[in-house]
């Protein structure tokens, strides 16, 4: 289900709260792609339980 994944953070807190934000699309292939369109580009990210092995950015 796409929406806001909240979780722990895992450094401590040296200065002002940063905000860390994972976003779960319905179609993760069609939202890298769209990125892609819009200026972003690929990095290999390794690979996760999830078989993700690129992410755009």
């Amino acid at each position: 289900m796409p929406g806001p994944l909240f979780g722990p953070g895992t450094e401590g807190n040296t200065g002002k709260n940063h905000l860390h934000l994972d976003v779960r699309p319905y179609d993760r292939d069609a939202e890298a792609e769209r990125f892609v369109a819009l200026g972003a580009r690929y990095a290999d990210v390794g690979r996760y339980a999830t078989g993700l092995q690129r992410s755009a950015v």
